[in-house]
Order: structure tokens, then C-alpha cells, then sequence
């Protein structure tokens, strides 16, 4: 197998899949449910979850008004 680079929404999708996983919350497959369905609609959640992830860290980085100076000082 080749190694491949991560991206951050990669990097971010799989912290999120281990914390989905980890515990008694976990996403529960249904009896009716194939194993490779749970398995993508797990990892579908999980890139929600990045993307959100990258969405908020980009908002983050916006360069915010300067508030410094208000009407009321003058």
C-alpha cells in the first residue's frame, strides 16, 4: 500500500471517527445493516464533523474589526 498524504480535513475526520468510536455514545449499526454501510455512514459523520471543524478554524482566522476606537471616546 502506498503512503498518501493527509490533508487537515483528513487529519481532522479521523479524530473525530476515534472520538465517535471511543465510548458508550458510539454509533450503533442496526441489525438490518450492512458492516460497509455502518462503516460509511460512520465516516460520513465524521467528515461533518471536519468540515465543520474546518469552517469554524477558518472563521477563526478572519482578521476581526478594530474595536479599539469607539464613537463614545470621542
Amino acid at each position: 500500500m502506498a503512503k498518501q498524504d493527509l490533508d487537515l480535513r483528513d487529519w481532522f475526520a479521523g479524530q473525530a471517527l476515534k472520538g465517535l468510536l471511543a465510548g458508550p455514545s458510539a454509533p450503533k449499526k442496526s441489525k438490518a445493516e450492512a458492516p460497509a454501510q455502518y462503516a460509511v455512514r460512520v465516516a460520513e459523520e465524521a467528515y461533518l464533523f471536519a468540515d465543520a471543524m474546518l469552517q469554524v478554524s477558518a472563521v477563526g482566522r478572519e482578521p476581526k474589526p478594530d474595536t479599539s476606537s469607539s464613537e463614545s471616546d470621542s
